[in-house]
């Protein structure tokens, strides 16, 4: 499938702003990934994590457009292809509700006729633990190297008839193992055929409950 943007437009590492720079290797993207800021490289975590993203570019444009006879530029943060086939362009801002960029991203959305998003605190760090388990499940997906669709087939199937399950319950169960088990729940959770309760506000432990999210794209 050919997306609009696949390579992020370089930034000078010399600029004040990139003092806080943060790289990382993208399994979606197969290529590394940057951010400037905390906040929105995780942001780019999530998009990395959520099954229902398909692909996604940071800095993928800047462009120039006038309103009322002003000059405005607007860089977003990252294009976002979905698995429904929608597009979005997302701005990160700490504060949407006070930033004129937000107002003027907007206007460029309506004049460009694109889709946009606009995302802040709130929206990426939906709670005390989330970062903490989404950049956890990220290192541990990134583990898994092929994938054996006979053995997921019969995990999912035995998750999907049982309910959902506690971590601890499926090792004993000797669905999957203490060694590596965690990895093989992240790398299902990457793709989307698992997904786990109460992650937003506890730390992933052998009590978190693993649910099967039905028939699933493996």
């Amino acid at each position: 499938m050919k997306y609009r943007f696949t390579v992020p437009l370089e930034e000078p590492r010399s600029k004040s702003y990139m003092k806080s720079y943060h790289v990382c290797f993208s399994r979606k993207l197969a290529r590394k990934i940057s951010a400037l800021g905390q906040l929105q490289f995780d942001n780019l975590l999530c998009l990395e994590m959520d099954h229902r993203v398909l692909w996604y570019c940071e800095r993928p444009l800047k462009q120039k457009y006038h309103v009322d006879g002003r000059a405005i530029t607007v860089c977003p943060s990252v294009y976002v292809v979905y698995a429904d086939g929608t597009d979005a362009f997302q701005l990160v801002i700490s504060k949407p509700d006070e930033s004129s960029a937000a107002d003027e991203f907007s206007l460029w959305g309506v004049s460009a006729n694109e889709h946009i998003e606009i995302l802040g605190h709130k929206d990426i760090y939906k709670g005390s633990f989330w970062m903490r388990n989404i950049s956890y499940l990220l290192g541990k997906a990134r583990r898994i190297h092929g994938i054996d669709a006979g053995a997921d087939d019969a995990f999912l199937r035995y998750l999907s008839i049982k309910g959902p399950m506690t971590i601890g319950q499926l090792i004993t169960a000797g669905r999957i193992t203490s060694s590596s088990g965690f990895d093989y729940l992240a790398d299902l959770y990457f793709r989307g055929a698992i997904s786990f309760t109460g992650i937003e506000d506890k730390q992933i432990s052998y009590k978190t409950e693993v649910h099967c999210n039905g028939e699933q794209k493996i």
